[in-house]
């Protein structure tokens, strides 16, 4: 099993565990990957409040200078092994990405 298939299947454990409690998961990735390897950790947080979580993440995004990118799917692939991110999967099915540049406030996800 490929790492992405480990993941994908841990945060479809954790949906359906979510679910038993009215709630649904918001998952974030930070991604800082160099030529010698890298280092991405993936932060799942269980809401209730799911129809506001993209605006939510956009606004508070805004107020910190953070730019999404139109095309979430195509930065990141267009950035490859070499680049940093931070990424959002919204349970809308709405995906947001932030090519980082410089600092970046860990727990600005949480």
């Amino acid at each position: 099993m490929t790492i992405i298939a480990e993941v994908e299947a841990y945060k479809s454990a954790l949906r359906a565990c979510y679910a038993s409690y009215n709630a649904v998961p918001v998952t974030f990735e930070v991604g800082r990957l160099t030529g010698r390897g890298g280092h991405a950790h993936v932060q799942v947080v269980p809401i209730e409040l799911k129809d506001t979580v993209a605006q939510s993440f956009r606004a508070a995004g805004q107020a910190k200078d953070i730019d999404w990118e139109a095309e979430p799917e195509r930065a990141l692939a267009k950035i490859g092994a070499g680049g940093n991110y931070f990424k959002v999967e919204c349970p809308d099915g709405t995906k947001l990405v932030h090519l980082l540049k410089g600092n970046f406030d860990l727990q600005f996800g949480r």
